[in-house]
């Protein structure tokens, strides 16, 4: 196995391209360079399991630990880096079902088995701590642009961090629920109409979305998928979000106080 080491890691590559969307989109000097890499590293941290009766020593699971850590880092999805380990598997097992002899196979193919059964939870614990992280980081980003547009202040920066967009024609919309529906869903909704990541201030109720989205029928939808009633007023804010913001807030607790059925007020 230790001397196919090039082959096995072209064929994992070449059917991680093909076989897994992530990978695919990846250019091929990526495939060939940093992926390549990572595949010959894990080969190499397999190969010793194999050869110890299938089972990783703390060292090498450590590392495991440790290189996937480091690709949850660089955002590749976690049901991408499981797909990559089982195709490497499958990989493996092809060849050794060539090289092998017939007695050695089942002895071969329980080793291989308890290799994964170590490794592919040391990989998902690292992306899931990886991706808590990374998750804080985005709040704490998105958190600080929150604070930075509706008072004015420089946001160019904090916006690239949080991969959202706020140049260009927005609506800003403020929101009022009947009550306190997940943070998730809410902002999952408004990612999914609008087609990008959303800016959305939980606490205050303000979203700012980008020019096309379907505006007056926000709150139809948005209130079927989180099951109550949503209130909304909106005002258009091409260049003064701080002042959009506000006024969008103060017509919607006029609304409010009104007893204006649900639906989109213009805050003009």
């Amino acid at each position: 196995m230790a001397v196919r080491r090039g082959d096995l890691t072209a064929a994992v590559v070449a059917r991680c391209a093909a076989e897994v969307p992530f990978y695919g989109e990846l250019p091929r000097s990526t495939l060939e360079g940093e992926v390549a890499r990572s595949i010959a590293v894990v080969h190499d941290l397999l190969l010793r399991a194999l050869r110890d009766g299938g089972v990783m020593d703390p060292g090498d699971l450590t590392r495991l630990i440790e290189w996937s850590g480091r690709r949850a880092e660089e955002r590749v999805p976690l049901e991408a880096a499981i797909a990559a380990c089982l195709i490497g598997a499958e990989v493996w097992w092809q060849v050794l079902t060539e090289t092998a002899e017939p007695e050695e196979l089942a002895g071969a193919g329980a080793r291989l088995l308890a290799c994964l059964h170590s490794a592919m939870p040391a990989v998902v614990l690292a992306h899931r701590n990886a991706q808590e992280d990374i998750h804080s980081e985005d709040k704490r980003v998105r958190r600080a642009l929150l604070t930075a547009l509706p008072a004015g202040q420089p946001y160019e920066e904090l916006a690239e961090a949080a991969v959202v967009t706020v140049t260009g024609e927005h609506e800003v919309v403020a929101l009022a629920f009947e009550s306190n529906p997940p943070a998730r869903l809410v902002q999952s909704s408004l990612d999914a109409r609008a087609g990008v990541p959303v800016l959305m201030d939980q606490v205050a109720g303000i979203a700012l979305l980008p020019a096309g989205c379907d505006v007056p029928d926000l709150p139809a939808s948005l209130g079927k998928e989180v099951g109550q009633r949503v209130f909304a007023a909106a005002a258009p804010a091409s260049a003064a979000v701080p002042a959009a913001a506000a006024g969008a807030t103060r017509v919607l607790e006029l609304v409010q106080r009104l007893g204006r059925p649900p639906g989109v007020v213009p805050a003009r």
